[in-house]
């Protein structure tokens, strides 16, 4: 009676410290998760995001088979949640936070049930602080909720296994659908969890094991760290090889012996016909649940491309994986390619102690990483889908094999309880003889892991590399929350602000790329408009809209967002310098930011001169300045080494075929020349053979004035010349007839 008291006393204390341990973990997970999580701008998916959560939903189912290639259960909870909560930047991240933090737990039971409870709490760990797993749960995408529910499922899929024989377990079969078509239905690679639950069913159903064997010092429980003492023999007594902490009933207790056990495909009531007939039956709910949404989107899908995305090879596959999976994108390449070999080690140390698990536990585990991760890759030698967020659904299963790594070099050798006998002619237990798949794979590695398993350089070795991972993964989680070249956001937000402060009534803001973030931080506080409208630039069209948009308002802002993939040459920022008078340039963090004067507000600020060259282009006027002063009365005054800012701006009469150069020449009251800059229009970016006739041209020039020029008055010439021959445009009047062969401007220029 007394004994069976302190049984129940030390069970409960073990669970309360289980809880307790869970407790800090997900404390852990919580606090890294929600640190800053609004410090950051949105980034331009998010924005999208939750700007496309904010619609009706009818409106947004119906946009998904048109305009966004993902399934709508994360939209839909996005939708939700802002609505109860509100629609602040925090409260959309926070949802990502809430489902980042339930895998803890489910990596620890998961890893718990196919490794032991050393790999479950290691894995736990790993997962809590993974700057991967941290960088997505502060996200406003659905790619955490997707990592979740696939753990959810593969998790269920192995206890419905493990329990399915029971009936009273049929909750764990609900809980599986549900969680699968969840999944199923927050992102379509999805499919690949699916593959894996449907891939090791049929394995282990189609090649049922022998049974189980008893737990030796090469079996995984030892492997991982659970110690077992069969019920017949006493604890404490001469026949039991290590005094036991406790009177111990392995039968008896569940979860104890559910962790060694691990989900293995029993004997169901009616055989296994039975358990398979159920198994089919739940693919067949999840197919009526899902193949309606697929058809429903399938025309859309089909023809659904990512341009962004290239083709990898095997190595930059492996090499990206490992980093991003390890590391996170936070940190310096060449950094990054040194640290990760930490991680690589506990990988291969990891696939070591795979295949040295039980065939149920093995097969899940390794199909639940290496089949999506294969799979993607495959695929991608036809058409290129990888990118590393597509594939976090492994990243639960990649925690635990590194946890299972480390646990190898971390676990003290124990006397084994009950050796099977060794088989002379292998050295290794007699088991192994019957089960030649397991002992293929063990005999190789039998005596590494006698060398290494339990010694204490072992240990000591397990926790450097224990350490190390740590480490890592605490320097580019820095590097995350407080490094500016690894913000995950440009800032938009000041962006926006410095846009309502200086904006007039009738601007017009311009981007050069779709991204929604700017429109999400300006709201409607600002007219906005994406140009190029679409990808590759159309450049008639693109032009004819930026010309409309020029004749309707009289300042332009324009926010440059250089990409590959939209307007990769600058098309509208080339149209912009030319075509409008540029005042003002700021930059905002890594952005920047233009304002333009269109042809209806710069004409009538100019100097007008209409003077017509060669009947080919007239020099309506211009602008002289420097950084300091404007002209006063027709004089501007300065000071040598001081640069002019002259802006021409030409009206175009007729057609070019030479493609003509300007002079700018600073000469002073004795003509004699102090400075110049000659070049093709617009800093050579626009030679005259490309002018269309009737458009205006803004033609900028920066002519310094030399430290050795004496005081006096000064003027400027400019004209236009042939570079091949030297032959000037000449300068004609109203009847045609030649003046000059050089317009002197009308500003004069006093230097002191």
């Amino acid at each position: 009676m007394a004994a069976t008291m302190t049984v129940g006393a030390n069970r409960l204390m073990v669970k309360n410290r289980i809880r307790l341990a869970m407790l800090l973990f997900v404390l852990v997970a919580f606090a890294l998760r929600v640190h800053r999580l609004d410090y950051q701008a949105l980034r331009g998916d998010e924005a999208f995001a939750h700007l496309f959560a904010q619609q009706p939903l009818r409106e947004m189912l119906l946009s998904l088979a048109t305009i966004e290639p993902h399934p709508p259960l994360y939209y839909a909870t996005l939708h939700l949640w802002t609505y109860l909560l509100d629609q602040s930047e925090f409260a959309a991240r926070f949802l990502s936070v809430l489902v980042s933090i339930l895998m803890i737990p489910m990596i620890y039971r998961l890893g718990l049930a196919l490794c032991g409870a050393k790999v479950g709490w290691l894995a736990a760990l790993l997962g809590s602080i993974n700057p991967f797993l941290i960088w997505h749960g502060q996200d406003v995408r659905m790619y955490s909720m997707l990592a979740c529910l696939g753990l959810g499922s593969v998790l269920l899929f192995s206890l419905t296994l493990e329990r399915g024989h029971k009936g009273g377990e049929k909750s764990l079969w609900i809980g599986y659908v549900l969680l699968t078509i969840g999944t199923l239905y927050v992102h379509y690679f999805s499919l690949f969890i699916l593959a894996v639950e449907n891939v090791t069913f049929l394995y282990l159903y189609l090649f049922p094991g022998r049974g189980r064997k008893e737990e030796t010092g090469d079996s995984p429980a030892n492997l991982a760290g659970m110690e077992t003492c069969p019920t017949e023999v006493e604890p404490g007594s001469k026949q039991c090889p290590e005094p036991c902490p406790e009177p111990f009933d392995f039968a008896q207790d569940q979860l104890r012996r559910r962790a060694v056990e691990g989900p293995v495909l029993r004997e169901v009531e009616g055989g296994q016909g039975h358990l398979l007939g159920r198994w089919f039956v739940t693919q067949a709910v999840i197919a009526v649940l899902y193949v309606p949404w697929l058809l429903y989107v399938g025309k859309f899908m089909l023809g659904h491309t990512k341009d962004w995305i290239e083709s990898i090879g095997l190595f930059s596959f492996l090499r990206r994986f490992f980093v991003v999976y390890s590391l996170g994108t936070t940190i310096p390449e060449d950094r990054a390619n040194l640290l990760v070999w930490a991680f690589v080690t506990a990988f291969l140390l990891g696939c070591y102690g795979l295949v040295r698990l039980p065939r149920e536990r093995a097969v899940t585990l390794g199909t639940y990483l290496f089949l999506p991760t294969g799979g993607i890759w495959l695929i991608s030698l036809f058409r290129p889908i990888f990118d590393e967020k597509y594939l976090i659904i492994v990243a639960p299963a990649y925690c635990i094999l590194l946890a299972l790594g480390l646990s190898i070099l971390l676990q003290r050798r124990r006397p084994e309880p009950h050796p099977e006998p060794f088989d002379p002619s292998t050295g290794l237990r007699a088991g192994f003889a019957q089960d030649k798949p397991r002992r293929r794979a063990v005999e190789g590695m039998a005596k590494l892991h006698g060398r290494m398993a339990g010694s204490l350089t072992s240990m000591i070795a397990g926790g450097l590399l224990l350490a190390l991972v740590l480490a890592s993964s605490g320097y580019s989680l820095s590097n995350y929350f407080y490094a500016p070249d690894y913000a995950k956001s440009p800032d938009w937000r000041a962006l926006a602000a410095t846009l309502r402060q200086q904006s007039a009534t009738g601007d017009l803001v311009i981007h050069n790329y779709p991204d929604p973030a700017l429109q999400y931080y300006l709201r409607d506080d600002l007219p906005l408009v994406v140009l190029p409208a679409s990808s590759p630039v159309a450049p008639v069209v693109t032009a004819e809209a930026l010309d409309k948009l020029a004749a309707e308002h009289q300042r332009l802002w324009l926010v440059p967002q250089p990409s590959a993939l939209w307007d990769a040459n600058g098309f509208v920022e080339s149209w912009l310098d030319r075509h409008c008078d540029k005042i003002h340039h700021k930059a905002v963090g890594s952005l920047s930011l233009s304002l333009y004067l269109t042809p209806s507000a710069f004409l009538d600020q100019m100097a007008p001169v209409n003077a017509s060259l060669g009947d080919k282009v007239e020099l309506a006027g211009y602008k002289l300045t420097t950084d300091v002063a404007s002209p006063q009365s027709g004089i501007l005054t300065t000071a040598p080494n001081t640069a002019l800012r002259l802006t021409l701006y030409w009206h175009v009469l007729a057609p070019m075929e030479i493609s003509y150069t300007v002079f700018t020449h600073l000469l002073d009251a004795n003509g004699q020349l102090w400075a110049q800059k000659d070049n093709p229009p617009v800093r050579g970016s626009y030679p005259t053979t490309n002018w269309r006739v009737g458009e205006t041209i803004v033609d900028k020039y920066d002519i310094i004035i030399p430290p050795n020029a004496p005081a006096g008055r000064y003027e400027l010439e400019v004209g236009l010349y042939d570079a091949t021959t030297g032959q000037r445009l000449p300068l004609l009047d109203k009847t045609g007839q030649k003046q000059n062969e050089r317009v002197l401007l009308s500003d004069r220029i006093v230097v002191k």
